[in-house]
């Protein structure tokens, strides 16, 4: 389902919308889309184009929070904040040991996931610059 829902925010006319991640969408769409995909499964999902974007950021971000286990475990959150926290020499090499411990599922989710953020990040960034410079 995640990689499905970034595939259709990531067209090119898509994933410049201002405020992608931080507009809500239409709660009721995203609820009945939830619906659907809990039945019939994620492919179920019919992306249309007059739809709102933030109809399905919401419907993924609804996904990340409603999840049982966060990608990044419990047991592994602890970890993360000390590599995080840890001198810059060595950080780099304390998050990978940490990633080298998540189960592979959620090391998969997180990669697209990251990818798909930095995307976001830079496209969002060069249309603001864009619009600032007329």
């Amino acid at each position: 389902m995640v990689s499905l829902v970034i595939q259709h925010i990531e067209q090119p006319k898509k994933i410049i919308e201002e405020g992608l991640y931080r507009k809500s969408g239409d709660l009721a769409k995203i609820n009945k889309m939830k619906t659907e995909i809990n039945q019939k499964g994620p492919k179920c999902i019919k992306f249309e184009d007059k739809e709102e974007i933030h109809t399905y950021t919401g419907l993924l971000k609804l996904y990340f929070r409603e999840m049982p286990e966060p990608i990044i475990p419990y047991n592994l959150y602890g970890p993360c904040i000390v590599a995080a926290g840890s001198p810059a020499e060595i950080r780099s090499q304390m998050i990978a040991q940490v990633l080298g411990l998540l189960p592979p599922a959620n090391k998969a989710i997180l990669k697209l996931l990251c990818v798909h953020l930095q995307k976001e990040s830079w496209l969002g960034f060069g249309v603001k610059l864009l619009i600032e410079c007329r």
